[in-house]
């Protein structure tokens, strides 16, 4: 959550889209690996720019069941 909670994308553009929109932690929604975004300033320059996702994040962080 800190990494994206005012962390902007150096792209520019390209904010992360929460697939559970009803899960917050301190009024930040949680973003899983996999989630969707919106393509950022470098596209059309190639996938990772045009149809990002959120692709890393830690490993040892559970939330529900």
């Amino acid at each position: 959550l800190v990494s994206i909670n005012g962390d902007p994308n150096s792209h520019g553009g390209g904010p992360l889209s929460a697939s559970v929109k009803q899960v917050f932690v301190g009024g930040t929604m949680i973003v899983e690996n996999g989630d969707s975004a919106s393509a950022d300033a470098l596209c059309p320059s190639g996938p990772s720019h045009c149809s990002p996702n959120a692709t890393s994040g830690s490993p040892n962080v559970i939330v529900g069941s």
